[in-house]
Parts: C-alpha cells; sequence; structure tokens
C-alpha cells in the first residue's frame, strides 16, 4: 500500500509539474525563458549569472548539481540543451521527491497514512506548489530546500541523527533558512541537551564558515523591505495565497492539542507560532512578499496543524461537504468567477501588467478568487457549522 500511495502521489506530482509549465506560463517550458529567469541568455545558459551574484551565489548546491549532470548526459546535443535537459529533469526530480518524503514524514507523525495521503494532496493544491514555477514565485532551488527540510524532519523523528546531521549541514549550501529547523531543534526537541548542542550548532558552524570562506559582497539587505512597504495591498494578495484555503484550518488548529503524537516536540503549539512569526518577519524584512514559496517554507508546521483539525471534525466535515446548500453555494460561485474570469483577467492585466519580469497579473486575479472559495467555506464551518452542531449534540 505504501508503494502505491507513493506511486500515485509521484505521477500527481508528474502532471501538476508540467502543468505548471505548459498551462501556467511556468518559466521551464523553454530555453528563453529559463534564459531569464537565470540571468543569462538562451545560447548561455550553463553561464547561470544570477547564481554568482550575492545572496544567490551562497546557494551554491543545486546549481552545481545541475551542471555536473549537464556534463555527463551522453550525446551529441549542444551544452546548451544539455543544460536545459538538466535543469527540467531535477526540478522535477525534487518536486516528486519532496511530494513523497512529505507523505512518509506526516505519517511518522501522525501515525495515519489517510491523513498523510490528504496532507499530500493539500500541499500540492497549495499555490506556491501549483504554479511554482509562474513569476513572481521564482522557484529555483526551493524545491530542493523543501525536500533536505522533509528529510531531516523524517530522519529526525526517526532518531537517525547521523542522517539527520549530514542533510541539515548540506542543506545550508542549498538555502540559508533551512537553519530554522536547527534553531527548532535547540529550543523544541525533546532530546538531551548536549545532543540537541551537537544537533543544533554543527549546520551554523559550517554556514559561518563558509561565509567567512567565501567572503562577503555588497548587496542591498533592504530592497526587499523597501519592496514591500511600497506593495501593500500585494503582501495581503500574496500572504493570502500561500496557504489560502489552510489558513481557517491553520488559525482554527490552536483548539486542538498540538502535542498529539509528537515524539520529539518539533510540531507544539509555541514552535507552530514560533515558525510563523519568523518566516513572516524575515520575508518582510529580507524577501519580497509575492515570492510565495518563502512564505511556504512554513508548509510542514502549517499542514500538520491544519490535518489534526480535520482529522478531529472528519465527521462533520464530511456532512458538510454533503450539504445542499453547500453544494449549490460552491457551484453558484464557482460559475460567478467563470463569468467574470475574461474581465477580472483584462483589468488586473491592464493595472498591475506593465513589468519588466513579464508578471501574469491575470492568472493571479483568477487564482485568488478561485481559492477564495473553498476559504470562504471553511470558515463558514469553524465560525458556524461546527459549533452550531457540537451544540445540538450536547
Amino acid at each position: 500500500m505504501l508503494n502505491f500511495r507513493l506511486f500515485v502521489i509521484s505521477i500527481l506530482s508528474s502532471v501538476l509539474f508540467f502543468l505548471n509549465q505548459y498551462a501556467f506560463d511556468g518559466y521551464i517550458q523553454s530555453k528563453e525563458t529559463l534564459a531569464k529567469e537565470l540571468q543569462s541568455t538562451s545560447q548561455t545558459l550553463s553561464d547561470w549569472e544570477l547564481s554568482e551574484k550575492p545572496p544567490f551565489k551562497y546557494r551554491m548546491l543545486f546549481p552545481m548539481v545541475v551542471k555536473n549532470l549537464s556534463k555527463i548526459i551522453p550525446g551529441h546535443a549542444s551544452e546548451n540543451q544539455k543544460f536545459y535537459w538538466s535543469y527540467l529533469f531535477l526540478s522535477w526530480l525534487f518536486f516528486i521527491a519532496t511530494s513523497c518524503m512529505l507523505y512518509l514524514v506526516l505519517q511518522k507523525i501522525l501515525q495515519s497514512s489517510s491523513m498523510a495521503f490528504l496532507g499530500v494532496f493539500l500541499h500540492l493544491s497549495m499555490v506556491p506548489v501549483l504554479f511554482a514555477y509562474t513569476l513572481p514565485i521564482h522557484t529555483r532551488e526551493d524545491q530542493m530546500a523543501f525536500l533536505f527540510l522533509l528529510s531531516a524532519i523524517y530522519f529526525l523523528y526517526n532518531r537517525n541523527h547521523v542522517f539527520y546531521l549530514i542533510i541539515a549541514c548540506l542543506g545550508v549550501f542549498v538555502r540559508e533558512t533551512l537553519l530554522l529547523l536547527p534553531f527548532f531543534v535547540l529550543l523544541f526537541a525533546k532530546l538531551p541537551l548536549i545532543r540537541k548542542l551537537i544537533l543544533s550548532a554543527l549546520p551554523l558552524l559550517i554556514w559561518i564558515a563558509f561565509r567567512w570562506l567565501i567572503g562577503a559582497d555588497e548587496y542591498d539587505f533592504w530592497q526587499g523591505l523597501n519592496w514591500n512597504l511600497s506593495n501593500p495591498i500585494q503582501i495581503i494578495f500574496f500572504s493570502f495565497l500561500s496557504f489560502s484555503y489552510l489558513w481557517p484550518h491553520f488559525i482554527f488548529s490552536f483548539e486542538t492539542n498540538q502535542n498529539q503524537e509528537d515524539t520529539i516536540g518539533l510540531f507544539s503549539y509555541k514552535a507552530v507560532v514560533l515558525s510563523v512569526l519568523i518566516i513572516f518577519l524575515t520575508t518582510f524584512l529580507f524577501g519580497i512578499f509575492n515570492e510565495i514559496r518563502l512564505l511556504y517554507l512554513i508548509f510542514p508546521w502549517v499542514i500538520i496543524s491544519s490535518l489534526r483539525i480535520i482529522e478531529k471534525h472528519q465527521e462533520l466535515w464530511i456532512e458538510f461537504l454533503k450539504n445542499k446548500y453547500v453544494l449549490v453555494a460552491s457551484l453558484l460561485m464557482i460559475l460567478l468567477v467563470v463569468i467574470l474570469a475574461p474581465y477580472i483577467t483584462d483589468l488586473s492585466q491592464n493595472a498591475f501588467g506593465d513589468n519588466q519580469y513579464g508578471v501574469p497579473y491575470g492568472i493571479w486575479a483568477i487564482s485568488f478568487l478561485i481559492y477564495f472559495i473553498p476559504t470562504v467555506l471553511s470558515l463558514i464551518f469553524y465560525l458556524f457549522y461546527q459549533p452550531k452542531l457540537e451544540n445540538e449534540k450536547l
């Protein structure tokens, strides 16, 4: 059954990955669009000029893997073509591997295969995943970073600390935000103090040593903050899209026992709250909110919290979704979005579409409306339906 579920997850992930490229304007759909993302030309893709600039130069592992794979591909294709194939293949591979590893992590922590499978479905339906390669999300090494984060969590909960350390230490060469996990291990892990210090300090020391050896180049640390302050509407818009209809589940999950089935303690009430605060604060100060892959780093905490409350009210959710009024209201809202879609697309593209990156704001406006429908239904459930039925049973 495990292999079958992982097979289904792999197929579904593959379909969504290629759907993103060829239906949602993913930037890997051609060498020309990939070149623009990497700040190279379609004839010199492997130069990957963006990877030579700070802070991207410190995230060296993904570019290194892509370039080395392109060098060992057999055949007479050009170096440029092989690089493109390597980038596409590895992006697809990490996309699938992240989904499969999420299933294993959720199964380990929640002790429920059905909830784990639902959690992967929720993950794949989230905007930063479904539209991972649509601008302005700018997914590059991020799927690799998500895989490393989940793998480290999995090995930690399996008490395999050697493999955890290997993944955590390599992770600092993928993306520096992966230091979030060692920080949480130090604060929340139910482990002996000496072991916690080793598991937390070693990745941090390697990251500091690496930065010292490679040298620090000057760049505008406050570029993200300046953009965020100048675009408050987009902060709200893209913050919603980062987890869309999971936000109500996440918010109301704090009425449940956050320590349930958590043998290590990384998903306790305090850890969940702190993860959200840290990622929101660092994104506001140093990132750009419309690149919602940055906020999505907290997805293990958000999804696990959401699954806990969904599981708690599982029977009520089934009744709610079968309710004829809910079905009719959902169909009417979907119909309204379909009717208004052309007008909303033109309006949003005219209002925001004049930009140097070619962000398809029409797609984002329609996505906002589509994801707003299950969000409204979730709010109705937690604010009115669930309290009413539970009171009636009392």
